[in-house]
């Protein structure tokens, strides 16, 4: 946790990952998260770059540069990440299952 707490990117190598709770507790922890683009942690997590930085080909360079990047916006985008992760509160995850639930039943 001390990591977490002095870190600005989380770098995840991880290829094919479904979701990825690390990368969710880093970018909760304000770090910015660099994921193969191939995972939903991309997808569900980044929301394709839109919270983080991710990579294709396996790189050195390309994903060094990614790092780099995060390092560098790092203030800017921790504060957006912020808003972001509202969706994975208890609350709104709740919602959600009620949403599918009624949907579910309702048919």
């Amino acid at each position: 946790m001390e990591c977490l707490a002095t870190a600005k990117v989380y770098l995840h190598p991880m290829m094919g990952e479904h979701f990825g709770i690390a990368p969710a507790e880093a970018l909760a922890a304000g770090l910015i998260p660099v994921v193969h683009t191939k995972s939903g942690t991309w997808t569900d997590i980044c929301k394709e770059g839109l919270y983080g930085y991710g990579w294709s080909k396996p790189d050195p360079d390309i994903v060094a540069e990614l790092v780099q990047n995060g390092i560098e916006t790092w203030e800017k985008s921790k504060m957006a990440s912020k808003e972001f992760l509202e969706e994975f509160s208890p609350r709104i995850f709740a919602k959600r299952v009620l949403e599918i639930v009624n949907k579910v039943i309702a048919k």
